[in-house]
């Protein structure tokens, strides 16, 4: 696996802790994190464990920590203590990252899911079209799932310039559409101009 450099510093920031617990720069969103967790879980790099309120927020990818492993110290070029127990050879440590990266990707993918139902889905962005045709500001999409937090900010701005019925500042917003959290601040920006501008028209 080639690293790139925002890996190659977790993994150097792994080797260099006592207890190997990864970390990342402060100013990284929680979105890439999670997607570099993935990436190098599935590696057999790291491993995941819970994130506890205690940890350091450069520590917390996601819902977890990652700890760098032997392969990981390896692919860094640092070779692990030979006093290290071997791993046994019917449960490889690639197999157990595998495993850990499953089930921090259906952790994930269960906290997406928890959004409730009339906030997200066809029959929400239905509604929505239909209240921003008659006017209305349509209801915001839930962003209480993880992988949303770094843009809660910005969904917020874009309620308040919604309410004050300002169009043009809610143009005015960069959204970069990079995944599907800002692509839903697109789609429901759009929905409240259009419901301002239909109030517009209407008076």
């Amino acid at each position: 696996m080639k690293l790139s450099d925002t890996q190659l510093v977790i993994l150097q920031s792994g080797a260099a802790d006592r207890e190997r617990r990864c970390h990342a720069d402060a100013k990284l969103p929680q979105a890439p994190r999670i997607a570099i967790a993935k990436k190098l879980l599935a590696a057999g790099l790291v491993e995941a464990e819970p994130w506890r309120t205690i940890e350091a927020p450069e520590r917390r990818f996601g819902d977890h920590v990652l700890r760098i492993t032997d392969a990981g110290l390896r692919a860094i070029g640092i070779e692990p203590a030979a006093e290290e127990e071997p791993t046994p050879p019917h449960d490889s440590e690639e197999e157990r990252a595998m495993q850990r990266a499953a089930t921090v990707e259906r952790e994930i993918e269960a906290e997406e899911a928890k959004a409730p139902e009339h906030r997200a889905g066809r029959a929400f962005w239905r509604a929505a079209e239909e209240a921003a045709s008659r006017g209305e500001l349509p209801p915001a999409p839930d962003f209480s799932a993880p992988t949303h937090a770094p843009y809660r900010k910005k969904l917020q701005r874009l309620i308040e310039l919604a309410q004050a019925g300002d169009a043009a500042g809610l143009r005015a917003v960069a959204i970069n559409p990079t995944s599907t959290s800002p692509k839903t601040l697109i789609r429901w920006r759009d929905l409240a101009v259009r419901a301002i501008e239909a109030r517009e028209a209407g008076r």
